[in-house]
């Protein structure tokens, strides 16, 4: 489709981060049910941990430079003399254009009538090229995708506002509730999730380290 625009390098990390949880799995398993020899097996840790390090040690500065600058509001940079940031502005009103949400209706389409994912690409695909035909360069029109669905001799009902609504970024976003999706609800309760871990995590590394300390200025004493 061609209103298609990839954020390719945050899937690649993504990909990433998946690949170092697969090896983790890899790991914890090889530390599990050792025999009384000479625990060869352990040696594979270290390729494991070597690919793992190869694989997403440069991710980390990557994201790390994506955070910093990008996952914050709009603001001067004096360094680079422009602004940084997220402008909520401009991405309101770009995500309302070329067609970025005819995926969404395409999906939308299927769930609801029950048609299969193939036909209803191609109705949503020529209903595109008809939208461009008829002027509009954004949105797929009631008008276009109900010629797509007569040529391709299907029928379904589907009113006007229906067809702009399921487009509309808004109601895209509150559709996507499944756990690691864009959906606000969801992002805030993983966002609670990951801050109580944390929390947590830190509070006992915190005691940790405390009783690191302790042993180590009685050593020192002693």
């Amino acid at each position: 489709m061609p209103q298609k625009v990839n954020p390719d390098t945050l899937e690649v990390i993504k990909a990433k981060a998946t690949e170092v949880t697969s090896r983790l799995q890899a790991l914890l398993t090889l530390g599990r049910a050792n025999l009384t020899g000479y625990n060869r097996e352990q040696q594979w840790t270290k390729y494991l941990i070597m690919e793992t390090c190869l694989e997403s040690l440069p991710a980390v500065p990557i994201m790390t430079r994506i955070i910093a600058h990008s996952c914050r509001p709009l603001q001067s940079n004096p360094w680079l003399q422009r602004a940084i940031g997220i402008d909520t502005v401009r991405l309101h009103a770009m995500a309302g254009t070329g067609f970025a949400g005819a995926t969404e209706l395409l999906e939308q389409l299927v769930a609801r009538t029950g048609i299969e994912f193939r036909r209803l690409k191609r109705v949503t695909e020529h209903a595109v090229a008809l939208s461009l035909q008829q002027g509009e360069a954004h949105w797929v029109t009631h008008t276009a995708l109900c010629q797509a669905f007569q040529e391709e001799g299907l029928t379904v009902a589907v009113d006007a506002e229906t067809v702009r609504r399921l487009q509309e970024p808004l109601t895209i976003l509150a559709a996507k509730q499944v756990v690691g999706g864009p959906g606000r609800q969801v992002l805030e309760a993983e966002l609670a999730q990951l801050a109580t871990f944390v929390a947590t995590q830190s509070q006992a590394w915190q005691e940790r380290s405390d009783i690191l300390q302790a042993k180590y200025d009685q050593c020192r004493q002693g």
